[in-house]
């Protein structure tokens, strides 16, 4: 792995961030930047894709100096860390912004409203929240007026239990509905995007930018988010602390997210010893 690379052998390489590049510690590991900020060097294409805010994504990783693209908001967003602008928005209809907030009830423990920013929560939790990046709603109005759009809503609930049917309740033609749930599979919540959002979709665009096959794309997951482009993108890697469902999704699984999995995973597959990894 000397020196540049050919345009026909160049990978694009997706890492998310919680549960996979990131530690348990919420924070990433200098072996892991300097092995990525190596790859891009060489010409490989390097994507964060994360559930997260776009400026909490880029400043979790120390400025995200190994990316080429973040894929922020679940895929509601696509950023040009070279060109420093947003190529791809798609916010959640107003409408359906609304809907969700009319739900509310004592049911729900707290309604988050993801921007580009912040995050925006509304209900009466004693949840810690974050110096930097949380903001607490009490006008709903006056939120969704002054808002420059929603990119994706978090439900978290008191009782589990009712999930799944408040889940079906939101659900329409204009948002996607997802429940997520945690690597220790203690804690469920509802994810709600626009309609056609997701992790694979913005790689999809990203690739057609970079003219990159799907088969030369390796991505690396561990949550339910994950799964579509664990699934469809050309080799799915689940980090060793995934979801079982995202490890049946998987080509291969790596060891943990602890452990600089990501790195361990390449180094084996650009050295020729894939065997060694368990192969779904």
């Amino acid at each position: 792995m000397i020196g540049m690379i050919s345009v026909d052998s160049r990978k694009m390489i997706v890492v998310d961030l919680d549960g996979t590049l990131l530690n348990i510690n919420g924070g990433c590991s200098k072996k892991s930047k300097k092995y990525l900020s190596k790859l891009k060097d060489m010409g490989y294409v390097i994507v964060i894709a994360t559930g997260r805010v776009l400026s909490d994504a880029i400043n979790v990783v120390d400025g995200a100096s190994f990316a080429n693209y973040v894929i922020s908001d679940g895929g509601g967003i696509i950023y040009d860390m070279d060109k420093k602008k947003i190529i791809d928005i798609k916010k959640i209809d107003i409408g359906e912004v609304r809907r969700v907030f009319d739900i509310y009830s004592d049911d729900i423990d707290y309604i988050t409203m993801c921007d580009m920013y912040y995050y925006n929560r509304y209900g009466d939790n004693n949840t810690r929240m974050d110096l930097f990046y949380d903001r607490k709603i009490t006008d709903i109005d006056k939120f969704i007026l002054d808002s420059e759009g929603i990119l994706h809503i978090i439900v978290r609930f008191k009782d589990m239990e009712l999930i799944d049917r408040y889940s079906r309740i939101l659900d329409s033609d204009r948002i996607d509905v997802l429940v997520m749930q945690d690597s220790f599979a203690t804690s469920r919540w509802i994810e709600i995007f626009s309609e056609g959002v997701s992790k694979y979709n913005a790689i999809k665009i990203i690739s057609d930018i970079e003219g990159i096959d799907n088969k030369d794309i390796i991505c690396f997951g561990d949550g339910r988010n994950d799964i579509d482009m664990i699934k469809n993108c050309g080799m799915g890697v689940a980090m060793g602390n995934a979801l079982d469902v995202v490890k049946d999704a998987s080509d291969y699984v790596t060891i943990s997210h602890n452990d600089d999995g990501i790195v361990y995973f390449l180094k084996g597959y650009f050295n020729g010893d894939i065997d060694k990894f368990v192969r779904r």
